[in-house]
């Protein structure tokens, strides 16, 4: 249940969370077996502290969650100006086999799971949101067990390095280099890891 962390530790970034990802399509991005990313399209389910989301078994997205569960979400965007706000998260997916949760699941979904459907809670271990107003970035960030910082306000030029960049750092180079990326003086600051995945 750690979106009820994120819940429970920053209300309101999760609250712009459930707006953004429940019952949406957003963006999954995997690691595949040869180490480079998969992106798929999904519908995340949030509610009463969960994360989930139903895959068929055939999925390769699923696949690649049972052989390494390290993720990342980042919701749809209305259009090309952002004004509707970024969200991504990122963490550890694991399959639900408890035949509880796997009802509480159906009953939150926005439609009707298969049968079929494999289920998987994501936990997460970051978010972070972007919104716009007066046309500049406003960024909040959330650590899982470190609340990083509240608020914080970047330039365009802050912003230069393109998404496949960072794609490509955070996947290929590994939980290593996430974990250099998410400490309290890169994550808060000029090198803080881009969600306007525009490029």
């Amino acid at each position: 249940m750690s979106w009820k962390i994120l819940q429970d530790q920053q209300p309101e970034l999760a609250a712009f969370g459930v707006e953004r990802l429940n019952g949406r399509v957003a963006y999954l991005a995997t690691v595949r077996r040869d180490g480079s990313p998969r992106v798929h399209p999904m519908t995340p389910i949030i509610g009463q502290g969960h994360l989930f989301v139903f895959m068929e078994p055939t999925s390769p997205k699923g696949h690649d969650l049972q052989r390494d569960g390290r993720y990342a979400i980042h919701c749809s965007m209305s259009d090309t100006s952002g004004a509707s706000g970024e969200f991504v998260v990122t963490g550890q997916a694991h399959v639900i086999d408890n035949p509880e949760l796997r009802a509480l699941a159906v009953s939150l979904a926005s439609y009707a799971p298969e049968d079929r459907y494999i289920l998987f809670e994501f936990d997460v271990e970051s978010a972070a949101s972007t919104i716009y107003p007066d046309e500049r970035p406003v960024r909040r960030f959330w650590k899982r067990d470190k609340q990083l910082c509240s608020n914080s306000r970047q330039t365009k030029s802050d912003l230069a390095e393109p998404s496949r960049r960072y794609w490509a750092r955070y996947f290929l180079q590994g939980v290593r280099n996430h974990d250099a990326l998410s400490t309290p003086g890169n994550y808060c600051g000029r090198t803080a890891l881009p969600t306007d995945f525009n490029g």
